[in-house]
């Protein structure tokens, strides 16, 4: 999707490229957006894993443009790389990256869905 800045945002949910990439509206210069320190074959790294959606969206406080929000579903994201395995799986995690090139900190997570048996439909889908 094209974020309040219009650049343009992917999510990818490869795991030898897991994340969400940012570009210009060509997408010819892209990047990653969030970090990709320690990453395992499965994907996973320490503040994301396999992306399967994402919105972005502009923080103002007051006046001041903070830069971008970016909640994501994450398919494999645990509380850290060595947490238990997919703990939030189709939780909603918010990432306040505001005006970096790429972001290493933790997610929130705004929605808990690692109680849920149905967070994605057997077709992909998000439900």
């Amino acid at each position: 999707g094209v974020g309040p800045d219009d650049r343009v945002y992917v999510a990818d949910w490869s795991d030898g490229h897991s994340g969400v990439w940012v570009g210009d509206p060509d997408f010819i210069h892209a990047h990653p957006l969030l970090s990709n320190a320690n990453r395992r074959e499965h994907g996973l790294t320490v503040n994301h894993g396999s992306v399967s959606a994402i919105w972005v969206e502009s923080a103002v406080a007051g006046d001041l443009d903070t830069g971008v929000v970016l909640y994501s579903v994450d398919e494999d994201w645990p509380t850290g790389v060595d947490g238990p395995a997919n703990l939030h799986r189709g939780s909603i995690l918010r990432y306040d990256v505001g005006h970096r090139y790429e972001y290493a900190g933790l997610p929130a997570v705004v929605y808990d869905d690692s109680q849920a048996a149905g967070a994605v439909a057997p077709i992909g889908r998000i439900v």
